[in-house]
């Protein structure tokens, strides 16, 4: 094996870890059942929804991001997300933050923030998006 082969498969090995096996950015269409058999899989596929989180109206300039109203509750509300599956990659950008969440609608992605006290409270704004996969490359390599 080459160099350069190494480094790709050291690349594509630290990203695997970062991301975690079996996760994959692509919806999984479920297998129909066999002709004659009960469709046990009455559930929607999972789309991806991309979530963007703006700095709100009750956002304190002065204070650091773990001051502000409800980020406390905020930073709760994504854990949960993440250990329920729902969310699948979160990042924050300049003064925005990103989560790519999966649900059945837009309605059920927009149900998982409404809860959010920093939401409600006006700390954050969001905006939610449809996010179509159309290359499911590995995140983190270089």
């Amino acid at each position: 094996m080459d160099v350069r082969s190494r480094k790709r498969l050291a690349s594509f090995v630290v990203a695997w870890s970062m991301i975690g096996p079996g996760l994959s950015l692509r919806a999984e269409t479920p297998t129909p059942p066999a002709a004659g058999a009960p469709d046990a899989t009455k559930e929607k596929p999972k789309l991806y929804f991309i979530v963007q989180f703006g700095l709100g109206p009750k956002w304190d300039p002065k204070k650091p991001p773990a001051q502000q109203l409800f980020f406390r509750q905020h930073s709760d509300n994504l854990r949960a997300l993440r250990s329920s599956g729902a969310a699948v990659v979160g990042a924050r950008y300049a003064n925005k933050g990103l989560v790519i969440v999966q649900a059945s609608s837009e309605e059920e992605a927009r149900a998982y923030f409404e809860k959010d006290p920093a939401v409600q409270h006006g700390t954050f704004d969001l905006e939610i998006y449809p996010f179509e996969v159309f290359y499911s490359g590995c995140l983190g390599s270089k």
